[in-house]
């Protein structure tokens, strides 16, 4: 069998394997966020829960378990307000900025654009308001295909020119032999 044609089933091959890999990375990832923004969407739907008990509650109350479930966000950045959109808390956002209302402003109107708020029932006519956005892990996770991607793309073109520089190394030394 000729060299060359076996080199050209090797490239072709190296291609079709990192097409594969590629559509198997990227079916596999896309898994991964949406099974963790499912949680990540039921973590925040037990905050809210956590958040309406603490604030309808009693004072004798044993109040453990919502703040502890309140606590333990660590991750997921939201933010509370009342009926009259004033802030009430806030978790994980970042520190200098809060400090700016257009700050809030702007996470409002993401967070509503993106469909991730909650309404909290308190009472008849009163309500809080929690709005969230993705954490940064699931952010990233949303990036990762993309990198994953470029580094295969990467190896292709790496492949490709090592298969295109052997050849050429042997023609050059079955010139050097005539």
């Amino acid at each position: 069998m000729n060299i060359y044609i076996k080199k050209q089933r090797w490239k072709l091959l190296l291609f079709f394997c990192a097409i594969l890999i590629g559509i198997g990375s990227l079916t596999y990832t896309n898994k991964l966020v949406k099974d963790l923004a499912i949680q990540e969407k039921k973590t925040i739907e037990l905050w809210a829960d956590a958040i309406r008990i603490l604030i309808s509650s009693d004072l004798n109350a044993d109040l453990g378990l919502p703040l502890s479930v309140i606590e333990k966000n660590t991750t997921i950045p939201v933010l509370l307000m009342d009926s009259a959109h004033q802030v009430v808390s806030f978790k994980n956002l970042d520190e200098r900025k809060t400090k700016s209302p257009e700050y809030f402003e702007k996470f409002v109107k993401e967070s509503t654009i993106n469909g991730d708020s909650i309404h909290i029932q308190l009472g008849e006519n009163d309500y809080n308001y929690l709005y969230y956005r993705d954490s940064v892990l699931l952010v990233r996770l949303q990036y990762f295909p993309f990198v994953q991607l470029a580094v295969i793309i990467l190896f292709i073109f790496v492949s490709y020119f090592a298969f295109s520089s052997s050849r050429k190394a042997e023609q050059n030394k079955v010139w050097v032999g005539l």
